[in-house]
């Protein structure tokens, strides 16, 4: 089974985004802030990690290089989901591995769990290794 790993410091949306993948088969974990999300994915070592920017003791771009997606885990799907449009923020985000970029505000649950679907295909398709 899946694993993924919600990110977010609000509590009401992080318990909706949980709610959603686990009605849809997904084994689902959580963390509230950078610091308990590279833990947490220490810990289970999640496929997705569906991560909030702006967060309290360590934001989502810090999360990424400590859990260094870009060289340690190149293995998990992280997508940003936040409602920080930053360009800044986003480009670095996506130098540091982040799959894809999401505006919370305006993703629905059905298009957040078919993003969800689209990077786990992702990650089982073979890869090209041609020149």
């Amino acid at each position: 089974m899946p694993k993924i790993l919600v990110v977010e410091d609000q509590l009401a949306l992080r318990d909706g985004y949980v709610a959603i993948l686990k009605k849809a088969g997904y084994e689902v974990f959580e963390a509230a802030d950078g610091m308990s999300a590279v833990l947490e994915a220490e810990r289970v070592h999640p496929d997705v990690i569906l991560l909030d920017l702006l967060m309290p003791y360590m934001d989502g771009l810090t999360f990424m290089r400590k859990y260094d997606v870009r060289s340690k885990h190149t293995d998990v799907s992280v997508v940003i989901f936040s409602n920080s449009s930053a360009p800044d923020k986003l480009q670095e985000a996506m130098e540091l591995g982040a799959k894809r970029y999401l505006i919370k505000a305006i993703v629905s649950p059905k298009k957040l769990l078919k993003i969800v679907e689209e990077e786990l295909a992702a990650k089982a398709a073979p890869q090209d290794s041609s020149p």
